[in-house]
């Protein structure tokens, strides 16, 4: 008996089409969307009516000073920034200045 294994690499599209709402994801920056590589907050709004277009809005998640415009950016148009990872645990701290 003999079994052949395939392994074929997700790409960037599967990769996207397993994120659900919610999800935290490392993004890397492209000149089509001009926003810089790191961790980001997903949320995919999908509209009920036909066509059942699709809203991506990613919240970005690293130190500031944010850029005018910057805060979340919205991506309905393809091809979608590259999908590094899906972040399974995130923590955050934060410090309370009084």
């Amino acid at each position: 008996m003999s079994v052949n294994v395939n392994f074929k690499p997700s790409t960037n599209v599967s990769k996207w089409e397993a994120i659900k709402s919610g999800d935290f994801a490392v993004l890397e920056g492209t000149p089509e969307h001009p926003i810089p590589a790191g961790l980001y907050r997903i949320f995919i709004i999908t509209e009920p009516e036909p066509p059942n277009s699709r809203n991506i809005f990613i919240i970005p998640l690293f130190d500031g000073p944010f850029e005018e415009s910057m805060f979340p950016y919205m991506l309905n148009s393809f091809p979608l920034p590259t999908l590094v990872q899906k972040a399974s645990k995130v923590n955050i701290d934060a410090e309370v200045n009084q």
